[in-house]
């Protein structure tokens, strides 16, 4: 599931396919390379998606929020004007 996400382009980025070398021999130095950086990508992957989250609960927050006003200023104007 992970690695199809990734093989996709991720959230955007370089649309570089990260799936290792698979063989033996002549591959040997490049798979290790491509391992690093495919563990460098992880750890950013993982970053960019707290990021995401903690970017959707500040903003459902500050949408709370607003309702939470809109509602009083909506009474205070409404009781106003009944009585």
């Amino acid at each position: 599931m992970r690695q199809m996400f990734r093989m996709r382009g991720g959230w955007g980025g370089s649309k570089r396919a990260t799936k290792l070398a698979k063989g033996s021999g002549a591959c040997q130095a490049n798979s290790q390379q491509q391992q690093q950086q495919q563990e460098e990508e992880e750890e950013e992957e993982e970053e960019a998606r707290a990021f995401i989250v903690a970017h959707a609960i500040r903003v459902r927050k500050r949408k709370q929020l607003q309702t939470k006003h809109n509602k009083r200023f909506i009474n205070t104007i409404f009781h106003q004007r009944q009585g």
